[in-house]
């Protein structure tokens, strides 16, 4: 069954909930170079980031401790490509999951290789620098071992024309199925519901915005200029369940911005990050008060918006300040969402620091 819903003709003043983003925790990790957190571990709170300056994995605890570094760059038995494009832990299995563009490999906790596959996807994206993303995988009920994504990261653009060439019925993600060492395609996408264009016209420039949920066992996708959010049971060969289409004016930028991030909060909703770019001539005023100023890293170009899954009403809910809206924004669970604060201009950096936020309801 698929459910269809519209946030057209809804009153905003009744919303079931008011939510705020509030600042619950931070830490600072004590380091000289800069490194990305990629994943959290539900189950220790540990954090796993990568740095490119050394090349080197990092177990990070609660409190911003290096609990461990690795560093495994080479050909050996034991070593990883140096093109990885993402790692995550896998929960699951214990350990670590790491992806280049054609090997997935699952290390144990002592970052021994405990399975290493070799595939050849049809398309291919390659990563510079190190992980940048956590690893698309998934579990499906009747398997044991992940099935991962094999190209198909947040915010890459995609060549879906030539990509729906390849495929055999229009999907759109390459699928390597562990269990059986195989490459499935998988989620035929009617492109209508994202947006007014086809694959194969000019003005089709979309990227992926998504969000694997362990918890509910689904895929939420939607596109960087899209206004519609699909959620697609993993479990069903990405059934397509619900869709949320949302219209211009639920947004401050009538519309006209960019999904950056897609993620469940909890059972009320969902929650959507969004960039709004800003005029020439504005940029231009921008500039002459400030030759460093960069739109991306305006924090007040970025905004979080609430869909609640009750009312199907949208809540704009402000971005904090003094964080960095382009690097790391990490959900946690439970509402959590982790941040990088901004580092301050004006001193030698030798740390990282993080914020916690959650969102919660409004206290009357």
């Amino acid at each position: 069954m698929i459910i269809f819903l519209s946030c057209q003709e809804k009153d905003a003043s009744k919303l079931v909930f008011d939510l705020e983003l509030v600042k619950i925790d931070s830490f600072v990790v004590k380091r000289d170079t800069r490194f990305k957190i990629l994943d959290h571990h539900g189950t220790s709170g540990n954090y796993l980031g990568y740095d490119p300056i050394t090349k080197s994995f990092l177990v990070i605890g609660q409190k911003g401790e290096i609990i461990d570094e690795v560093k495994r760059s080479g050909e050996g038995p034991n070593e990883y490509s140096n093109s990885l494009s993402t790692a995550a832990f896998y929960q699951v299995g214990g350990g670590i999951v790491v992806q280049s563009a054609n090997e997935l490999i699952w290390y144990n906790e002592n970052w021994e290789i405990k399975k290493r596959w070799k595939y050849a996807p049809s398309f291919g994206v390659t990563v510079y620098g190190g992980p940048r993303f956590k690893t698309p995988y998934y579990l499906r009920n009747d398997a044991t071992t992940p099935f991962v994504f094999t190209s198909f990261f947040p915010n890459v653009k995609v060549p879906f024309g030539e990509i729906q060439s390849l495929s055999p019925n229009g999907q759109i993600i390459e699928v390597f199925e562990s269990n059986n060492d195989s490459l499935v395609w998988k989620l035929p996408v009617d492109f209508k519901q994202y947006t007014a264009f086809e694959p194969e016209e000019k003005g089709f420039d979309q990227a992926p915005v998504y969000h694997l949920d362990e918890n509910s066992g689904s895929l939420l996708l939607t596109f960087d200029h899209s206004l519609t959010i699909g959620s697609y049971s993993l479990n069903t060969d990405f059934e397509l369940t619900k869709a949320i289409s949302l219209t211009e004016d639920k947004f401050a930028d009538g519309g006209k911005g960019k999904n950056i991030k897609v993620f469940p909060v909890t059972d009320q909703g969902l929650g959507i990050l969004r960039y709004s770019s800003m005029s020439e001539l504005e940029l231009k005023r921008k500039n002459e008060v400030n030759s460093n100023y960069t739109p991306l890293r305006d924090s007040e170009l970025y905004r979080f918006y609430f869909i609640d899954s009750v009312t199907e009403l949208v809540q704009e809910i402000p971005f904090p300040k003094r964080i960095e809206p382009n690097s790391e924004l990490l959900p946690l669970g439970g509402n959590r969402i982790l941040m990088r604060n901004r580092d301050r201009e004006d001193v030698e950096i030798d740390q990282s620091s993080y914020s916690i936020f959650i969102f919660r309801k409004k206290e009357k």
